[in-house]
């Protein structure tokens, strides 16, 4: 540095004087201009980083800001089912109430005719107005007997019980009396003995409503005496038993099962390929929210095209298309709807890579459609069931789906489906029961 220095005034001594001089003044004034550019360079990148800070903190607020839209609109979800929750439970209560009051009336009758036991039989719950009972159900039954009954079910044509409800009379059985036709099934299934049994028909509005029957009198055997004041006695708890029935959902509500309850529809079933990656990059409260997104933009869908969602698995979802208060023709609606959930999805993959969800982009949709009869009904603990569907599409739906092709957005459809609607689709596994993917 010293050496180009002693050049320099070499250089301003031969120029002269004077331009020495210049020289020499012009120092302060270069020095200050270098001080200044490198300030206002620094002054720049200080902008610049003032600016990437303002963009970050606007985009931190609008997620912040769709995150606070998704926690109210989940809170509000939350709110309705615990609504829904809480009138169920409040339904049962009232049920099981109405049900205690009937027992309570069918242990007084059991007290006067000195009987150990009883039980009372219903038809068992139709949907279908008019439908001819053709088995029996126990509404309450005495003893430790009483849950091991509650599965059973009677049926009417070929038991004792049946055929008093049938003939609309009252009746004492017993195996001396009536030997093979007395059957000891039910017996059997609640390690229960019964050495008699004295069986009324109950009526109500001019109608059998059910059967109740008194067990294994005490101290002798039932009399005509006993018939006589049974039928009289009885006629209160028809009553009772005749309006608890009347709404058939009174005894669904209490976890049996409807009879014939089948109807046709497509069911469909989808999931995200690749969805399990997730949790080797993404924090699990991110991949919660992708999921109920999804599960949002999808259901969207579906409720547009009147369908029901029955059930959520993991990431897979579970639609019904069908049922007598949506849409005759099912099959197309449900195809369509699917198209839509494939565009609904790829516009949310986007939206994930956009804010830099990583692995977004290796997650697809995958649908599997199949179609025919399926029954809703309850499953499950009873103290905890719920409604689903069941039926040989049900399973069908879920093993086209699991068999479609990874890596890409798919809608497949079942060999029959694909037969019966007018979408075009191409057969891409012959092995697969016939897997057909919706080219259009």
């Amino acid at each position: 540095m010293a050496g180009a220095w002693e050049q320099f005034v070499g250089v301003m001594s031969n120029a002269g004087p004077l331009a020495t001089g210049l020289a020499i003044a012009a120092v302060p004034f270069v020095a200050g201009l270098s001080a200044y550019i490198t300030k206002m360079s620094l002054q720049a990148k200080i902008d610049g980083l003032d600016g990437d800070v303002r963009r970050l903190k606007d985009r931190l607020a609008d997620l912040q800001a769709v995150k606070d839209a998704e926690v109210e609109r989940l809170d509000e979800q939350y709110k309705a089912l615990e609504s829904r929750y809480r009138a169920m439970i409040a339904t049962r209560a009232a049920l099981q109430s109405q049900l205690d009051v009937i027992t309570a009336s069918v242990e007084d009758l059991a007290l006067h005719l000195d009987a150990k036991d009883y039980s009372i039989m219903v038809p068992a719950p139709t949907l279908i107005p008019g439908d001819r009972p053709d088995e029996l159900v126990f509404l309450c039954a005495s003893g430790p007997q009483g849950a091991k009954l509650r599965s059973v079910r009677v049926p009417v044509e070929t038991s004792m019980a049946g055929q008093v409800f049938l003939s609309g009379s009252a009746t004492i059985a017993s195996p001396k009396r009536n030997g093979a036709s007395f059957s000891s099934q039910t017996d059997q299934v609640s390690d229960y003995r019964t050495d008699e049994a004295l069986s009324v028909c109950l009526h109500y509005r001019g109608e059998a409503c059910g059967v109740v029957q008194f067990l294994n009198r005490h101290n002798a055997r039932f009399s005509g005496e006993d018939v006589e004041n049974a039928v009289r006695l009885s006629r209160g708890l028809s009553m009772q038993v005749g309006e608890f029935v009347a709404d058939p959902t009174r005894l669904t509500e209490l976890g049996y099962s409807p009879r014939r309850n089948d109807f046709s529809a497509t069911v469909l079933f989808a999931d995200m390929s690749g969805y399990s990656k997730l949790f080797d990059v993404l924090d699990s409260s991110v991949i919660n929210d992708m999921l109920n997104q999804y599960f949002e933009a999808i259901g969207d869908v579906a409720f547009a095209h009147n369908a029901v969602i029955d059930q959520f698995v993991g990431d897979g979802v579970l639609i019904v298309f069908g049922g007598a208060a949506q849409t005759a023709d099912h099959q197309n609606n449900a195809i369509e709807a699917a198209r839509k959930m494939r565009i609904a999805f790829a516009a949310l993959r986007r939206r994930w890579q956009t804010i830099e969800y990583h692995g977004a982009d290796q997650v697809f949709l995958r649908i599997g459609l199949a179609a025919g009869p399926i029954t809703r009904t309850e499953i499950g603990h009873r103290q905890f069931r719920r409604v689903t569907v069941l039926g040989a599409c049900v399973n069908h739906a879920a093993l086209v789906c699991e068999r479609a092709p990874r890596g890409v957005d798919t809608i497949c459809l079942s060999r029959t489906l694909s037969q019966a609607v007018s979408a075009r689709t191409e057969l891409i596994n012959e092995a697969d029961c016939g897997l057909f993917e919706l080219k259009d």
